[in-house]
């Protein structure tokens, strides 16, 4: 009796546990339920028929229907045939298999298309058999929509970058994704040398920090300039900038390089325009200045050299002579100093390299100068343009050499009818030969940092180029660099020049072998126009044996002179004075109805682009300043003859 009591006992526990299990399991198939009735994904259970047993409202709002419409029904009843043939038969392979299978499909609904994906697995019954085809549908269609959208961006940004004027590289983790072709032709490199390599293949690992600093934003104008190297070892100067941007979904970051390495010439060419204007401008000041007391020191010693014997005819000699290479040197810096536009396209070579030789004396020193002259003819060049040129071979040689002993340049030239040719040769290393293809490039130099810009040789060729010669390198990889400078001859005679220096010293005359002199009665009035005391002192002094000599110091006082003080037979005056200068004087004798006086002017430089005008104008021939007197009395004798 016990015995079955305990199982009684047993058995109605185990009713009650089931009823218990029974119980939860309704409960958490009235939760799933109601999960599955208000989730947002479509979820139905489907016979083995294809009828719908299941359907959640999401689901059935999918379809435009009710879930009553919906239950009950088929797929054929519910969709087109095609769709419903084509949902039957992945229904009959889930059966058949007994797998889950995942299907991503473009369905039209009343509201329009939509992109499905859908899982289904096997509906089994409580024995494990399969009766039916449970489904989950998603609603993807805002995913495809922005994944596509972002597939077209991303396309588009690709199109956008390929088509910009400037370089651009799309990299990211400092690894090259994407160059445009505007960043393969610059860089003269393949596509598959840029994609895939670091960033450090293309920045010069110097330069890497710095574009950290860009990237965050320390850098002031959010731009900088970089220096990329090409395969041939030159150079191409950017400014970049850095940003951030989407690539492919994924952020990247877009380096966009302007390339200004023809604005960077431009503006060195410039800059070295400027420079020469300036050094001009303050060269012809200085020279003008010079010129008034060098005229008055050298016409001096000459008078006291005549008088003097002995000892003293020798030192006096010595000091003209000093004063004599002054007044070369004077010459030649006023005229380097002198604009384009006011020089003849005609030079004597052999003159300029001359006057080059002296500019670059400072430079020189320690080095042999040998000269080879060879040039017969003139050449069509600006005597200015060609002495800068001359001058910047003559420092670069002069450089290659060094200061030390046994440096030494040869400056030969030579005339084959068509071309007057000069050649700087030095006994200096010469060009590597693998500098030499591009030796005539902006920024590429031989020098040590700080010695060079790496711009003197591609000015020198732009400006030979522009004149229609040419500026080689003949001997590239050889010790001792030979620059050969091709210039067109001129059909015009050589230029000579109205008065220039006398010889050394012994060569010059004394006042009285200038001209046999007059009586005092019958002297010629001359009036002397000048805002220097010193020069109206020197002529009276040295003319007043043959002129009546009357100083006027500037314009206003010599407006005032041929006013009020009669007729004067002859006029000396200054070019460049204030108040108007020497062309306000003409025009003033101009005014005089009769009886004008001849006019001679003198210069000693700085003249500005009205007096050139003037000059121009007037067909005018100037006393360069300094002169010598016995020079200057032939001139003014010449003047009352015409």
């Amino acid at each position: 009796m016990v015995d079955r009591r305990v199982a009684d006992d047993q058995l109605h526990a185990l009713a009650a546990e089931l009823a218990l299990t029974r119980a939860q399991l309704r409960a958490t198939r009235g939760r799933l339920f109601e999960v599955l009735e208000n989730g947002a994904e479509m979820v139905f259970v489907k016979d083995l028929d294809g009828r719908y047993e299941f359907i959640n409202d999401a689901g059935a709002a999918l379809l435009g229907l009710t879930p009553g419409e919906v239950i009950g029904a088929t797929d054929r009843e519910i969709f087109e045939p095609d769709v419903a043939s084509e949902i039957a038969a992945q229904d009959r392979r889930v059966v058949a298999t007994g797998e889950t299978l995942a299907v991503r499909v473009r369905r039209p609904f009343p509201d329009g298309p939509h992109d499905l994906v859908t899982h289904k697995w096997p509906w089994r019954d409580d024995e494990g058999r399969i009766v039916g085809v449970v489904g989950v549908t998603r609603d993807a269609t805002d995913e495809d929509s922005a994944r596509r959208e972002a597939a077209e961006l991303a396309i588009g940004m690709s199109h956008v970058v390929d088509a910009l004027p400037d370089v651009v590289l799309v990299y990211r983790d400092e690894v090259v994704l994407h160059v445009n072709p505007v960043a393969l032709s610059v860089l003269r490199r393949a596509e598959g040398e840029l994609v895939g390599a670091p960033l450090g293949a293309v920045i010069r690992a110097d330069d890497l920090d710095r574009l950290l600093q860009l990237r965050q934003g320390t850098l002031s104008g959010g731009s900088s300039e970089f220096l990329l190297d090409l395969p041939d070892g030159s150079g191409v100067l950017l400014d970049v900038r850095d940003v951030a941007v989407p690539w492919y979904g994924s952020p990247a970051r877009l380096l966009v390089g302007r390339d200004i390495t023809a604005r960077r010439r431009s503006e060195a060419q410039l800059a070295s325009t400027d420079r020469m204007a300036v050094l001009g401008l303050l060269a012809s000041g200085i020279a003008h200045e010079i010129k008034n007391p060098l005229t008055f020191v050298l016409n001096r010693v000459v008078e006291l050299e005549a008088r003097a014997g002995g000892a003293d005819r020798i030192a006096l000699a010595d000091i003209r002579d000093a004063a004599e290479r002054i007044a070369v040197i004077v010459r030649d810096v006023s005229g380097f100093a002198r604009p384009d536009d006011a020089e003849a396209p005609v030079a004597d070579v052999e003159a300029v390299i001359d006057r080059a030789v002296v500019l670059a004396r400072s430079r020189l020193k320690g080095v042999k100068v040998t000269r080879e002259k060879g040039a017969r003819r003139p050449a069509r060049v600006g005597e200015r343009r060609l002495c800068q040129v001359l001058l910047n071979l003559l420092v670069n040689a002069a450089q290659a050499v060094g200061s030390g002993s046994g440096g030494s340049i040869i400056i030969q030239t030579s005339d084959d009818g068509r071309a007057v040719v000069i050649r700087v040769r030095d006994n200096g290393p010469g060009v590597p030969v693998e500098l030499a293809a591009r030796i005539f490039e902006p920024f590429v130099t031989t020098k040590e940092i700080g010695e060079g810009t790496g711009l003197g040789l591609w000015l020198s060729q732009s400006i030979v180029e522009g004149l229609g010669g040419r500026l080689l390198l003949e001997n590239p990889g050889l010790p001792g660099a030979c620059f050969a400078l091709h210039l067109p001859v001129s059909t015009e005679p050589m230029p000579t020049r109205t008065l220039s220096l006398p010889g050394r010293a012994g060569s010059s005359r004394s006042r009285s072998a200038a001209a046999p002199s007059r009586p005092v009665a019958s002297r010629p009035r001359l009036l002397v126009v000048d805002d220097e005391p010193m020069i109206a002192d020197l002529v009276a002094m040295g003319l007043s044996d043959q002129f009546e000599v009357v100083y006027a110091e500037g314009v206003l006082p010599a407006i005032a002179s041929l006013q009020a003080a009669g007729r004067f037979d002859l006029v000396l005056c200054d070019l460049m004075m204030p108040d108007g200068g020497g062309a306000r004087v003409h025009a003033q004798i101009m005014s005089i109805s009769s009886s004008r006086p001849k006019m001679v002017f003198m210069s000693g430089g700085a003249a500005d682009a009205e007096a050139r005008r003037f000059i121009a104008e007037w067909r005018i021939e100037i006393v360069e300043k300094p002169f010598r007197l016995a020079e200057l009395r032939l001139r003014l004798l010449a003047a009352l003859r015409a």
